[in-house]
């Protein structure tokens, strides 16, 4: 993949400060950056270094004119009569804005950036992981009514990276059929190749299983079969189990999400007046525009990782 220019110009700055990791390189390529170590970890760290370092030095630019140049009262006059009640006027004023914004940039968006930059890896191989088993009992199925024509390795993988369909799996194959086409490989080797890249432990045991057939004269019609039927009652069991583990979400919810407010509620109406440290009116605020918007989004947030897990 060509770099872009951006890339290129960190990669010029501060690439010879970062060594060859063949470790780091397979991470990202498990994660299908289609970028080196060396070239990452450059617009990674530069990147940082513009989101800190630029605003920090508008931040004492103006502090430091401020005071060297204007009176502190003309140029930060929302600044030094900073309170709760006049944040409105604050922000509206230009350079009280400026610092805000800089120092917001500096020290929570430069941070935010790198931890971001760091974990794209993971994040991007977990998310790989589980579109490739989230298509795959599709894409055997596909492969085993190929199979049945009697068509070789090679056409097979070259049929299944034109389905779109199949996401992530369609991109594994597209590589595999680009190693034996474009780079002249064998499909052993260009199918051991995958098997060394991949994320999904059950693409690389359907591959592993693959090679086994092939150098043990097996026939791959029928494993390619018996490999669908497997994968398809595993997702059937995935799904049975994802709607058992929903359905038991739903009655908590019931529970915790409507129930246990509602009855909070009236019990702290009935109770109103007795306590002397906080208002009634307070804690029934609390709880209707805090505790049960918390409530709501952790439920559904749970309920979606649950689906997505499943593939549903």
């Amino acid at each position: 993949m060509a770099l872009t220019r951006y890339q290129r110009f960190c990669y010029k700055i501060l690439g010879r400060m970062f060594k060859h990791d063949p470790e780091y390189d397979g991470l990202l390529e498990k994660a299908n950056m289609g970028i080196i170590g060396e070239v990452y970890k450059s617009v990674m760290w530069m990147t940082f270094f513009l989101l800190f370092f630029i605003p920090l030095a508008v931040m004492l630019a103006i502090v430091l004119y401020s005071i060297y140049g204007l009176s502190y009262a003309i140029f930060l006059p929302s600044l030094a009569s900073f309170s709760p009640q006049n944040i409105l006027s604050t922000i509206a004023n230009p350079i009280s804005f400026i610092l805000l914004l800089s120092f917001i940039m500096s020290f929570i968006i430069a941070p935010v950036t790198l931890i971001f930059f760091i974990t794209q890896p993971g994040s991007r191989i977990k998310a790989r992981q589980r579109k490739i088993d989230e298509a795959l009992p599709s894409a055997l199925s596909f492969i085993s009514a190929m199979a049945a024509t009697t068509v070789t390795p090679h056409e097979i993988f070259g049929s299944l990276s034109r389905q779109a369909a199949f996401g992530e799996v369609a991109e594994e194959s597209r590589r595999i059929y680009t190693d034996m086409t474009l780079f002249g490989m064998d499909a052993i080797s260009a199918i051991n190749s995958a098997i060394e890249r991949s994320v999904s432990s059950r693409w690389r045991e359907f591959l592993q299983g693959m090679v086994s057939t092939i150098n043990s004269g097996g026939e791959l019609r029928s494993y390619f079969a018996a490999k669908a039927v497997e994968a398809m009652s595993e997702s059937r069991e995935n799904l049975r189990r994802t709607i058992s583990s929903i359905s038991v979400m739903a009655e908590a919810y019931v529970t915790v999400g409507i129930a246990f407010p509602i009855f909070l509620i009236i019990l702290l109406v009935a109770m109103g007046g007795t306590s002397t440290t906080m208002p009634t009116e307070m804690i029934v605020s609390i709880v209707v525009f805090l505790l049960i918007p918390i409530i709501q989004v952790a439920f559904g947030y749970l309920l979606y990782s649950m689906s997505k897990e499943a593939g549903v």
